[in-house]
């Protein structure tokens, strides 16, 4: 099933960094706010985000001078590869530009100032989806799209490939992983 496994925001250097512990197999995405770091020895900085494949590896870590702040989702199934693709991220450094700095701000005080924990994996996907909408998406063909087309093709790919939507609740964690 389309499924977040966990998103939050971190702002601690000391627990903004995974070093040394392996691969992960689920898809994540990290958006830097501010500051700058490392991903897999290649700096990036605000304004650019960076994406994980599952088995792929990882390395990051803040830059000691301007430490980062960042938001992440943790996605965990197959049908959100298609969705990674529209980043359009550099293919050796899996890197990517964003000019929705308003929109990534706006989801982090949405995500950091509810008094009760989000529960719903209706919520969690309404957030990401919230946010993905000012991320303007590009085909492989590299022709821009309407965002409304985009989201009916992914939509569509989905349901295909998935006889049954399932749904589950959620406990959501705030924390950097």
């Amino acid at each position: 099933a389309l499924q977040i496994h966990n998103m939050g925001y971190t702002d601690d250097p000391a627990r903004a960094q995974y070093i040394g512990r392996g691969p992960r197999n689920q898809y994540i995405i990290h958006y830097i706010l501010e500051g700058k770091g490392y991903f897999n020895q290649a700096p990036v900085h605000a304004g650019q985000g960076f994406l994980i494949y599952p088995g792929q590896p990882q390395h990051y870590y803040p830059d000691p001078v301007h430490p980062w702040k960042f938001l992440w989702f943790v996605l965990s199934d197959d049908a959100w590869e298609p969705l990674f693709k529209a980043y359009h991220a550099d293919t050796s450094t899996q890197i990517f530009a964003f000019s929705c700095m308003s929109a990534v701000e706006e989801t982090v005080f949405k995500i950091t100032s509810y008094d009760n924990p989000i529960r719903s994996m209706y919520e969690l996907l309404e957030i990401f989806f919230g946010l993905l909408k000012h991320q303007q998406p590009i085909t492989e063909t590299t022709k821009r799209i309407s965002q409304s087309e985009y989201y009916v093709s992914f939509t569509t790919e989905y349901i295909k490939t998935h006889s049954k939507f399932e749904y589950g609740e959620t406990e959501n964690r705030f924390y950097a992983h």
